[in-house]
């Protein structure tokens, strides 16, 4: 499991050294969020969701109505209320729509991870040689990077390493581009389909499973911060590191079948008769 998340690590590391200083929030209070997020998702997410996206359509409805209203020179507030309120009612009528592109997008990003991981990560380090070794010459002596190297290295963002990183795979495997269109077309394709036909079961499986992954991933961080040797441990144990999440996984899917069976339970129990 270590060698795992090790390229992955390698990844964030790269990006990290281009991003500027200062940007990058504090890294305990974001690991808090991504933990309340999880936890909230992994617990309560198949009940949330409908009322999350309605909010989210509702938000962008607002920012709509908002530059909306400037352009067609009308009061900014009944932009942003005309526009809220069409947001909100399109999210909630249109809520397997919704669904349906969100396990789309996911079961994508799903597989552009295997694919990354298959393809681009193994040649990651050897791009990263060819980005980062400067100052060398052809006689293999060491000489001081020139000042167009420095400006090189200083001005590379995120995403020009990203391009740069795909440039370099492609090169070395002409077809890694028509595997990532079928694997994002396949992932397109089973998500829009499963999410129209069985929202409620893609919203609590997806919801666990995105919970169970942004829990194990902040607690990882944290074990690894914090309590390193609890980290070695389970690094060594890769069964009881996997059995971790993925017993948490099924366990918060009990847990929200159970409150969803209890609250249909409660719907359609009848009404006590009147005396």
């Amino acid at each position: 499991m270590h060698e795992l998340l090790e390229p992955l690590g390698s990844v964030w590391d790269g990006l990290r050294q281009h991003l500027e200083l200062g940007w990058a929030p504090d890294a305990r209070i974001t690991a808090a969020l991504i933990l309340g997020s999880g936890l909230t998702l992994a617990l309560w997410g198949g009940k949330l969701i409908r009322a999350a996206i309605v909010l989210a359509c509702a938000g962008l409805g607002v920012w709509g109505g908002l530059h909306g209203a400037h352009l067609a020179g009308v009061s900014p507030a009944a932009g942003m209320l005309a526009g809220g309120g069409l947001g909100g009612v399109a999210g909630f009528f249109l809520y397997r729509l919704w669904v349906g592109l969100l396990s789309a997008a996911t079961l994508a990003v799903i597989g552009l991870g295997i694919v990354s991981y298959q393809r681009i990560l193994p040649h990651l380090s050897d791009y990263d040689a060819t980005v980062m070794v400067v100052g060398s010459t052809e006689s293999g002596t060491f000489a001081l990077p020139t000042p167009q190297e420095q400006r090189r290295l200083l001005d590379t963002d995120p995403a020009g390493y990203l391009r740069g990183l795909w440039s370099y795979v492609s090169s070395r495997q002409p077809r890694l581009a028509r595997e990532v269109l079928l694997v994002v077309a396949a992932g397109t394709f089973l998500g829009v389909t499963l999410g129209l036909l069985l929202p409620g079961l893609v919203t609590v499986l997806g919801s666990c499973v995105m919970g169970t992954l942004l829990v194990a991933g902040s607690l990882w961080w944290a074990a690894g911060q914090y309590c390193p040797q609890v980290l070695q441990f389970l690094t060594g144990q890769p069964k009881t590191l996997i059995g971790l999440p993925v017993a948490f996984c099924l366990l918060s899917m009990l847990i929200q079948w159970r409150c969803c069976r209890s609250t249909g339970t409660a719907r359609r129990r009848p009404a006590p008769a009147a005396v």
